[in-house]
Protein backbone atom coordinates (compact mmCIF):
# COMPACT_ATOMS: atom_id res chain seq x y z
CA UNK A 1 0.00 0.00 0.00
CA UNK A 2 2.72 2.49 0.97
CA UNK A 3 5.65 1.09 -1.03
CA UNK A 4 8.87 -0.34 0.32
CA UNK A 5 9.36 -0.31 4.09
CA UNK A 6 12.58 1.26 5.36
CA UNK A 7 14.11 0.47 8.73
CA UNK A 8 14.83 3.74 10.65
CA UNK A 9 18.36 3.97 12.03
CA UNK A 10 17.11 4.95 15.49
CA UNK A 11 15.54 1.51 15.88
CA UNK A 12 19.02 0.19 16.76
CA UNK A 13 17.93 -3.44 16.64
CA UNK A 14 15.06 -3.03 19.12
CA UNK A 15 12.09 -5.38 18.71
CA UNK A 16 9.18 -3.54 17.14
CA UNK A 17 6.56 -5.66 18.89
CA UNK A 18 7.92 -6.05 22.39
CA UNK A 19 10.32 -3.22 23.23
CA UNK A 20 8.48 -0.83 25.55
CA UNK A 21 10.78 2.02 24.54
CA UNK A 22 9.43 1.76 20.99
CA UNK A 23 5.85 0.99 21.90
CA UNK A 24 5.22 3.65 24.49
CA UNK A 25 8.03 6.05 25.21
CA UNK A 26 9.70 7.09 21.99
CA UNK A 27 9.07 10.78 21.19
CA UNK A 28 8.17 9.88 17.62
CA UNK A 29 5.01 8.19 18.89
CA UNK A 30 2.60 11.13 19.12
CA UNK A 31 -0.56 9.10 19.57
CA UNK A 32 -2.36 5.84 18.95
CA UNK A 33 -4.80 5.10 16.13
CA UNK A 34 -5.27 1.39 16.64
CA UNK A 35 -7.20 0.55 13.48
CA UNK A 36 -8.28 2.03 10.18
CA UNK A 37 -11.96 2.24 9.27
CA UNK A 38 -12.86 -1.06 10.88
CA UNK A 39 -16.57 -0.82 9.93
CA UNK A 40 -15.54 -1.42 6.30
CA UNK A 41 -13.70 -4.65 7.11
CA UNK A 42 -15.18 -5.89 10.35
CA UNK A 43 -18.78 -5.55 9.25
CA UNK A 44 -21.39 -2.89 9.79
CA UNK A 45 -23.83 -4.86 11.96
CA UNK A 46 -21.66 -5.56 14.97
CA UNK A 47 -23.45 -5.06 18.32
CA UNK A 48 -22.24 -1.87 19.92
CA UNK A 49 -21.44 -3.74 23.14
CA UNK A 50 -18.97 -5.91 21.21
CA UNK A 51 -17.28 -2.89 19.64
CA UNK A 52 -16.99 -1.16 23.02
CA UNK A 53 -15.41 -4.28 24.53
CA UNK A 54 -12.94 -4.54 21.63
CA UNK A 55 -11.92 -0.90 22.04
CA UNK A 56 -11.53 -1.34 25.80
CA UNK A 57 -9.25 -4.37 25.37
CA UNK A 58 -6.98 -2.56 22.90
CA UNK A 59 -6.84 0.59 25.00
CA UNK A 60 -5.95 -1.43 28.08
CA UNK A 61 -3.17 -3.18 26.13
CA UNK A 62 -1.69 0.13 24.98
CA UNK A 63 -1.73 1.52 28.49
CA UNK A 64 -0.32 -1.69 29.97
CA UNK A 65 2.62 -1.53 27.52
CA UNK A 66 3.49 1.96 28.66
CA UNK A 67 1.71 4.02 26.03
CA UNK A 68 0.51 7.25 27.58
CA UNK A 69 -0.07 9.22 24.40
CA UNK A 70 -3.55 10.18 23.17
CA UNK A 71 -5.56 7.13 22.10
CA UNK A 72 -8.31 6.70 19.51
CA UNK A 73 -9.77 3.83 17.51
CA UNK A 74 -9.35 5.11 13.94
CA UNK A 75 -12.85 3.99 12.94
CA UNK A 76 -13.66 7.22 11.10
CA UNK A 77 -16.41 8.37 13.48
CA UNK A 78 -19.01 6.72 11.27
CA UNK A 79 -21.32 5.74 14.11
CA UNK A 80 -25.06 6.15 14.18
CA UNK A 81 -24.64 9.65 15.60
CA UNK A 82 -23.02 10.95 12.40
CA UNK A 83 -24.20 8.53 9.71
CA UNK A 84 -27.67 7.52 10.85
CA UNK A 85 -26.66 3.86 10.51
CA UNK A 86 -25.80 1.83 13.59
CA UNK A 87 -22.66 -0.10 12.65
CA UNK A 88 -21.78 -0.69 16.31
CA UNK A 89 -19.13 2.04 16.46
CA UNK A 90 -21.22 4.40 18.52
CA UNK A 91 -19.47 7.64 19.39
CA UNK A 92 -21.29 7.71 22.71
CA UNK A 93 -19.44 4.50 23.66
CA UNK A 94 -16.08 5.30 22.11
CA UNK A 95 -15.94 8.76 23.67
CA UNK A 96 -15.71 7.04 27.05
CA UNK A 97 -12.48 5.31 25.96
CA UNK A 98 -10.84 7.61 23.43
CA UNK A 99 -8.89 10.78 24.09
CA UNK A 100 -10.16 12.27 20.82
CA UNK A 101 -12.62 11.43 18.05
CA UNK A 102 -11.50 11.43 14.43
CA UNK A 103 -13.90 11.79 11.50
CA UNK A 104 -12.89 10.49 8.07
CA UNK A 105 -14.73 12.54 5.44
CA UNK A 106 -14.69 12.03 1.67
CA UNK A 107 -17.96 13.46 0.31
CA UNK A 108 -19.14 12.42 -3.15
CA UNK A 109 -20.91 14.72 -5.58
CA UNK A 110 -20.32 17.95 -7.47
CA UNK A 111 -22.10 20.42 -5.18
CA UNK A 112 -19.29 22.76 -4.17
CA UNK A 113 -20.97 24.08 -1.04
CA UNK A 114 -21.68 20.58 0.27
CA UNK A 115 -18.13 19.56 -0.51
CA UNK A 116 -16.78 22.52 1.44
CA UNK A 117 -19.00 21.90 4.48
CA UNK A 118 -19.17 18.08 4.74
CA UNK A 119 -16.14 17.72 7.00
CA UNK A 120 -17.23 20.63 9.20
CA UNK A 121 -20.63 19.02 9.62
CA UNK A 122 -19.07 15.74 10.73
CA UNK A 123 -16.75 17.57 13.14
CA UNK A 124 -19.69 19.48 14.57
CA UNK A 125 -21.56 16.23 15.24
CA UNK A 126 -18.55 14.42 16.66
CA UNK A 127 -17.85 17.37 18.93
CA UNK A 128 -20.97 16.82 21.01
CA UNK A 129 -19.40 14.05 23.14
CA UNK A 130 -17.03 16.12 25.24
CA UNK A 131 -13.81 15.03 23.53
CA UNK A 132 -11.49 16.92 21.16
CA UNK A 133 -12.13 16.32 17.46
CA UNK A 134 -9.28 15.72 15.03
CA UNK A 135 -10.24 15.61 11.35
CA UNK A 136 -8.26 12.41 10.81
CA UNK A 137 -8.84 11.97 7.11
CA UNK A 138 -9.90 14.24 4.28
CA UNK A 139 -8.46 15.44 1.01
CA UNK A 140 -8.13 14.84 -2.70
CA UNK A 141 -5.49 13.41 -4.98
CA UNK A 142 -4.06 14.87 -8.16
CA UNK A 143 -6.34 12.51 -10.12
CA UNK A 144 -9.37 14.20 -8.55
CA UNK A 145 -8.52 17.87 -8.86
CA UNK A 146 -6.00 20.33 -10.23
CA UNK A 147 -3.52 21.90 -7.86
CA UNK A 148 -5.33 25.25 -7.54
CA UNK A 149 -8.71 23.57 -7.07
CA UNK A 150 -7.28 21.16 -4.49
CA UNK A 151 -5.75 24.10 -2.62
CA UNK A 152 -9.09 25.86 -2.65
CA UNK A 153 -10.80 22.74 -1.29
CA UNK A 154 -8.23 22.30 1.47
CA UNK A 155 -8.54 25.97 2.45
CA UNK A 156 -12.30 25.74 2.82
CA UNK A 157 -12.23 22.41 4.67
CA UNK A 158 -9.57 23.64 7.11
CA UNK A 159 -11.35 26.89 7.94
CA UNK A 160 -14.88 25.45 8.09
CA UNK A 161 -13.84 22.50 10.27
CA UNK A 162 -11.88 24.87 12.53
CA UNK A 163 -15.01 26.96 12.97
CA UNK A 164 -16.92 23.73 13.68
CA UNK A 165 -14.59 22.87 16.55
CA UNK A 166 -11.84 20.70 15.03
CA UNK A 167 -8.57 20.92 16.96
CA UNK A 168 -6.33 19.21 14.40
CA UNK A 169 -6.16 17.77 10.89
CA UNK A 170 -4.50 14.92 9.05
CA UNK A 171 -4.87 15.37 5.30
CA UNK A 172 -5.39 12.20 3.29
CA UNK A 173 -4.71 11.45 -0.29
CA UNK A 174 -33.07 17.18 10.20
CA UNK A 175 -34.01 15.54 13.14
CA UNK A 176 -37.00 13.50 14.36
CA UNK A 177 -38.91 14.59 17.42
CA UNK A 178 -42.37 14.17 18.87
CA UNK A 179 -44.44 17.07 17.63
CA UNK A 180 -47.83 17.56 19.27
CA UNK A 181 -50.73 17.51 16.86
CA UNK A 182 -51.61 20.58 14.80
CA UNK A 183 -54.38 21.57 17.20
CA UNK A 184 -53.71 25.11 18.38
CA UNK A 185 -51.11 25.70 15.68
CA UNK A 186 -50.91 29.07 13.99
CA UNK A 187 -50.33 29.34 10.25
CA UNK A 188 -47.45 31.79 9.78
CA UNK A 189 -46.73 31.21 6.06
CA UNK A 190 -48.64 29.85 3.10
CA UNK A 191 -47.63 28.68 -0.34
CA UNK A 192 -48.70 30.19 -3.67
CA UNK A 193 -52.04 28.36 -3.45
CA UNK A 194 -52.79 29.55 0.06
CA UNK A 195 -52.01 26.22 1.70
CA UNK A 196 -50.16 26.17 5.05
CA UNK A 197 -46.41 26.06 4.58
CA UNK A 198 -45.24 26.89 8.10
CA UNK A 199 -47.12 26.19 11.33
CA UNK A 200 -46.21 27.57 14.76
CA UNK A 201 -47.31 26.08 18.05
CA UNK A 202 -46.57 27.84 21.33
CA UNK A 203 -45.22 25.66 24.10
CA UNK A 204 -43.41 25.77 27.41
CA UNK A 205 -43.99 27.96 30.49
CA UNK A 206 -46.14 30.97 29.60
CA UNK A 207 -45.88 29.88 25.94
CA UNK A 208 -42.41 31.37 25.76
CA UNK A 209 -41.18 28.57 23.52
CA UNK A 210 -42.41 27.46 20.13
CA UNK A 211 -42.30 24.57 17.69
CA UNK A 212 -42.28 25.37 13.99
CA UNK A 213 -43.36 22.73 11.48
CA UNK A 214 -42.57 23.01 7.78
CA UNK A 215 -45.21 21.20 5.75
CA UNK A 216 -42.84 20.85 2.81
CA UNK A 217 -39.75 18.59 3.04
CA UNK A 218 -37.44 21.41 1.97
CA UNK A 219 -34.22 19.67 2.99
CA UNK A 220 -35.23 16.47 1.22
CA UNK A 221 -36.14 18.28 -1.98
CA UNK A 222 -32.87 20.20 -1.87
CA UNK A 223 -30.94 16.97 -1.36
CA UNK A 224 -32.47 15.57 -4.56
CA UNK A 225 -31.67 18.67 -6.63
CA UNK A 226 -28.20 18.88 -8.18
CA UNK A 227 -26.28 22.13 -7.68
CA UNK A 228 -29.07 23.61 -5.59
CA UNK A 229 -26.79 25.82 -3.52
CA UNK A 230 -27.04 28.67 -2.91
CA UNK A 231 -30.83 28.85 -2.98
CA UNK A 232 -33.66 30.90 -1.50
CA UNK A 233 -33.99 28.76 1.64
CA UNK A 234 -31.47 31.14 3.20
CA UNK A 235 -34.38 33.55 3.59
CA UNK A 236 -36.33 30.91 5.50
CA UNK A 237 -33.44 30.10 7.82
CA UNK A 238 -32.78 33.77 8.50
CA UNK A 239 -36.43 34.22 9.46
CA UNK A 240 -36.30 31.21 11.79
CA UNK A 241 -33.15 32.56 13.43
CA UNK A 242 -34.81 35.93 13.93
CA UNK A 243 -37.85 34.25 15.48
CA UNK A 244 -35.59 32.27 17.83
CA UNK A 245 -33.67 35.37 18.84
CA UNK A 246 -30.42 33.93 17.49
CA UNK A 247 -27.95 36.50 16.23
CA UNK A 248 -24.91 35.60 14.20
CA UNK A 249 -21.65 37.09 15.48
CA UNK A 250 -20.94 38.42 11.99
CA UNK A 251 -23.11 38.54 8.88
CA UNK A 252 -23.24 39.87 5.32
CA UNK A 253 -26.17 40.27 2.96
CA UNK A 254 -24.88 37.93 0.26
CA UNK A 255 -25.93 34.28 0.88
CA UNK A 256 -22.86 33.11 -1.03
CA UNK A 257 -20.66 34.32 1.82
CA UNK A 258 -20.43 32.18 4.96
CA UNK A 259 -19.47 34.06 8.13
CA UNK A 260 -18.39 33.17 11.63
CA UNK A 261 -15.99 34.37 14.29
CA UNK A 262 -13.08 33.07 16.33
CA UNK A 263 -12.02 34.42 19.72
CA UNK A 264 -8.41 33.87 20.76
CA UNK A 265 -7.45 33.14 24.38
CA UNK A 266 -6.31 36.74 24.82
CA UNK A 267 -9.72 38.03 23.76
CA UNK A 268 -8.79 39.06 20.23
CA UNK A 269 -11.74 38.55 17.89
CA UNK A 270 -11.46 37.51 14.27
CA UNK A 271 -14.23 37.49 11.68
CA UNK A 272 -13.86 34.76 9.05
CA UNK A 273 -15.58 35.20 5.68
CA UNK A 274 -15.67 32.33 3.17
CA UNK A 275 -16.87 32.92 -0.38
CA UNK A 276 -18.63 30.24 -2.38
CA UNK A 277 -18.86 32.48 -5.45
CA UNK A 278 -16.85 32.00 -8.63
CA UNK A 279 -16.48 35.76 -9.10
CA UNK A 280 -15.07 38.55 -6.94
CA UNK A 281 -17.48 40.04 -4.40
CA UNK A 282 -17.54 43.18 -2.28
CA UNK A 283 -19.46 42.82 0.98
CA UNK A 284 -19.92 44.80 4.18
CA UNK A 285 -19.83 42.70 7.35
CA UNK A 286 -22.05 43.61 10.29
CA UNK A 287 -21.36 42.40 13.82
CA UNK A 288 -24.07 41.14 16.19
CA UNK A 289 -23.63 44.26 18.34
CA UNK A 290 -24.61 46.38 15.34
CA UNK A 291 -21.11 47.53 14.39
CA UNK A 292 -20.75 47.90 10.62
CA UNK A 293 -17.29 47.16 9.27
CA UNK A 294 -15.65 48.54 6.14
CA UNK A 295 -16.43 46.87 2.85
CA UNK A 296 -14.33 43.83 2.06
CA UNK A 297 -13.31 42.68 -1.40
CA UNK A 298 -13.21 38.91 -1.74
CA UNK A 299 -11.52 36.87 -4.43
CA UNK A 300 -13.39 33.99 -6.11
CA UNK A 301 -13.80 31.27 -3.48
CA UNK A 302 -11.66 33.42 -1.18
CA UNK A 303 -11.23 33.27 2.58
CA UNK A 304 -10.84 36.61 4.37
CA UNK A 305 -9.83 36.89 8.02
CA UNK A 306 -10.54 40.20 9.76
CA UNK A 307 -9.13 41.23 13.12
CA UNK A 308 -11.97 43.09 14.84
CA UNK A 309 -11.47 45.90 17.31
CA UNK A 310 -13.70 48.64 18.72
CA UNK A 311 -12.32 50.97 16.02
CA UNK A 312 -13.13 48.68 13.13
CA UNK A 313 -11.47 45.73 11.41
CA UNK A 314 -8.19 44.94 9.72
CA UNK A 315 -8.23 42.52 6.81
CA UNK A 316 -5.33 40.15 7.52
CA UNK A 317 -5.72 38.32 4.22
CA UNK A 318 -6.00 41.17 1.73
CA UNK A 319 -8.39 40.10 -1.03
CA UNK A 320 -8.48 36.40 -0.20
Amino acid sequence: MSGQNWDPPWRAGRDLLSDVWLVGRHPAVAGWLVSNEMPLYGGDRTPHETVAAWAQIIRDAVRAAGGRQPFSTGDGAWGVETSGRDNGFRLADLAQLCDFLGPHVYPAGDDQVRQHYAAAWQCELAGTFGKPVVLEEFGVSSDFASGPNAARYYRHVLYHSLLAGATGWIAWNNTDFDLPGPAGAEVIATDARGRPALLLRRTGPQDRGSLILGTYPVEHMAALTPRVNPDDTVTLYRALATHAGARRPVAVDDPRIACDSLVRDDGTTFAVLASHAAEPLAVQPVLAAGQTLDRVTMAPFGINVLEVTAAGATDLSGAG
